[in-house]
């Protein structure tokens, strides 16, 4: 069922599978969308996280073309995974598009540091495909 739907993001909720699925779409070259957007949209997605404590999230930004600030990265850590984790989130794969999981790949090897933490490490998986992502968080939707 659909909880949230704006023109850059759409929130999913299967209450029965206790799966929250949450797509963010934002055009490559849209100015629309500005940091105070991306606070707005993650503020909601904070909040449906804290109504329904799903324990098997999907976030999809495969066609999510912003930039996400350093310091907002961290404030997505703490308030968005973090929270969900205390919360009861046991699995939240991120679907990428091939690009950025190559790049998000080769920085992960460079940096040990990448990940917010060891806790976290366990519970998050970046993906390209969709399916493939469903079967790690052994989702059947």
């Amino acid at each position: 069922m659909v909880i949230y739907k704006s023109n850059y993001c759409e929130i999913i909720y299967l209450t029965e599978k206790n799966f929250m699925e949450v797509i963010f779409t934002v055009a490559e070259n849209d100015i629309r969308f500005d940091e105070k957007k991306l606070l707005e949209e993650n503020l909601v997605f904070k909040s449906k996280i804290e109504q329904h404590k799903p324990v098997f999230l999907l976030v999809n930004t495969k066609h999510y073309y912003y930039n996400i600030p350093v310091h907002f990265q961290e404030w997505i850590a703490i308030n968005i995974i973090q929270n969900g984790i205390k919360l009861g989130m046991k699995r939240n794969a991120v679907l990428l598009s091939d690009e950025i999981v190559s790049l998000v790949s080769a920085e992960q090897t460079r940096d040990e540091g990448i990940s917010i933490n060891s806790e976290a490490q366990n519970i998050i998986q970046m993906f390209a495909d969709r399916n493939k992502a469903l079967k790690w968080l052994d989702i059947d939707v």
